[in-house]
């Protein structure tokens, strides 16, 4: 199916036109997701202690709450756990399972919502360019279509000087009626398309 389909085959195209901007856009997420990670997880960790808050007590990072008051076991367990953290907010999902409570964590959040706003806009810009410059050479390659056979039709209307009796007439008439209808086709086709 995706083979037949114009769309598809559209979509692949750009797609191979667009892979050195996904490919960077991924090395920066990438990254991101490395620096921004280790920086919450040192922010969020908390203080080694010990705590009777689960069912498990015992000792864990701790850290202040969303309230601003109780304490908490860190949900930020390990850098690669944070990786999480980051893509669910450069993605502007925001789960809100991994929150960050204290200043400097809520800080290092929004410059990673601003800084993948900017990052994620980059591919997007170009990923809609290659689409609309695809879709204008079809546009371009039709109405070329269209042109050619107008031209045709042209010519054959200055063969009517030459035509002599009426049987040559009627079948220059008739030819110039196919050509007629075989335009009036490509330019429905053309109106469909757009």
């Amino acid at each position: 199916m995706g083979r037949s389909s114009r769309t598809f085959r559209t979509f692949g195209k750009v797609m191979r036109r667009a892979m050195p901007a996904l490919n960077l856009l991924f090395c920066i997420l990438f990254f991101g997701m490395c620096v921004f990670g280790a920086l919450v997880y040192e922010f969020e960790r908390g203080t080694w202690m010990y705590q009777e808050y689960t069912a498990t007590a015992g000792y864990a990072y701790m850290r202040v709450g969303q309230d601003g008051e109780t304490m908490e076991p860190s949900p930020y367990t390990s850098i690669p756990a944070s990786f999480w953290w980051f893509i669910v907010t450069a993605t502007t999902v925001g789960y809100g399972d991994l929150v960050p409570t204290s200043t400097f964590g809520k800080l290092i959040s929004a410059l990673t919502m601003l800084g993948s706003l900017l990052v994620i806009a980059f591919p997007v810009s170009v990923f809609t360019t290659l689409w609309d410059e695809e879709f204008n050479k079809k546009s371009n390659r039709r109405e070329s279509d269209v042109g050619t056979e107008v031209s045709e039709f042209g010519s054959d209307v200055g063969f009517l000087a030459d035509v002599e009796g009426e049987n040559g007439l009627r079948k220059e008439v008739a030819k110039l009626q196919e050509g007629q209808r075989r335009i009036e086709a490509m330019l429905i086709k053309l109106s469909k398309d757009n």
